[in-house]
């Protein structure tokens, strides 16, 4: 049921109920009786835009500068979580000065989905090491290749 632009700001969307609004209606009438006797026409809005022409476009919002990305590293992908974590583990004591630095939030664990069975990756955030202590990317340990468990399938059905 339309309200008149007067009521809209001063109505309560809960006074609007199945049990209410028959009054209302009885009360007001019907707000679309007449419509299609009221029939408009665009060519005013036609002649409008044929004088702005095609220059005068859309506006659009300047682009966000893109996001810093963080200093992630991943150094272990495994189809057993223990593994990964006992790369984890190798990786920490081949780096202890850069562990040290690591908070628990740091240690990303992450749980991938294969085609069948779950595998497992382990990222390092850098973002609380200096730059200059951070280590470089090493091959991962363990090196798990998830499309190794199908042979020659190639996912094209």
């Amino acid at each position: 049921m339309p309200l008149l632009w007067d009521d809209f700001f001063a109505a309560n969307p809960l006074d609007f109920t199945l049990r209410t609004v028959p009054a209302m209606f009885a009360a007001r009438g019907d707000a679309h009786a007449g419509i299609d006797e009221a029939v408009g026409s665009i060519e005013k809005l036609l002649v409008l835009a044929k004088e702005q022409g095609e220059e005068e476009g859309p506006k659009t919002k300047a682009k966000k500068a893109p996001k810093a990305k963080l200093p992630v590293i991943t150094i272990a992908q495994a189809k057993l979580k223990p593994d990964a974590l006992a790369g984890l583990d190798r990786w920490k004591a081949r780096h202890p000065a850069v562990a040290a630095r690591l908070a628990p939030e740091d240690i990303l664990v992450d749980t991938n989905r294969g085609r069948a069975t779950a595998w497992y990756r382990i990222r390092i955030n850098l973002k609380n090491v200096p730059e200059a202590e951070r280590p470089a990317s090493e091959a991962l340990d363990p090196d798990y290749d998830p499309k190794t468990e199908y042979g020659d399938w190639s996912g094209d059905g």
